[in-house]
């Protein structure tokens, strides 16, 4: 994954977010690049807002975002509507969805949900294939990396 983030970095100001520090430091370690754990240590610690994470992702300082399986499956749990935005051919950032912000807002859950909802929502998932080493595709990986930037 280091390999595929620092390929595709661009002038992205931060390497990747990650949900959690347990998910950040390897990358940090591997690379001493800037790295955002945007749930704080165990991804439930308000850092960053979505309104925040927009905002980075809008000014081009973050482009990828890594979670894993289960905090979407957690988030999906929440969903009570089951729909979510059409994307369509063009990025669609927060500001664009006023429905989605209110209702996100309107929601008593807790700050990793929010987070999790707002990058699948919002962000391309890449194909593990694209970015795992040919060493961790055997083993079975819940890592799951979204791309948030506009595509070259």
């Amino acid at each position: 994954m280091v390999d595929y983030l620092q390929a595709n970095q661009g002038d992205a100001t931060y390497l990747v977010a990650a949900i959690r520090s347990d998910l950040a430091s390897p990358i940090i370690l591997n690379t001493d690049k800037p790295v955002i754990a945007f749930g704080g240590f165990w991804g439930r610690d308000p850092v960053f807002s979505i309104e925040r994470l927009a905002g980075l992702v809008n000014k081009g300082s973050v482009r990828f975002f890594v979670i894993e399986k289960r905090d979407i499956e957690r988030a999906a749990k929440l969903d009570t509507t089951g729909r979510r935005p059409k994307l369509g051919e063009h990025q669609v950032r927060l500001e664009q969805l006023p429905h989605l912000k209110t209702r996100l807002k309107a929601q008593s859950d807790i700050h990793e949900e929010k987070e999790v909802r707002w990058i699948t929502d919002n962000c391309e998932q890449i194909p593990q294939e694209s970015w795992q080493s040919s060493i961790s595709k055997s083993s079975n990986s819940t890592v799951l990396l979204y791309d948030c930037g506009t595509q070259d």
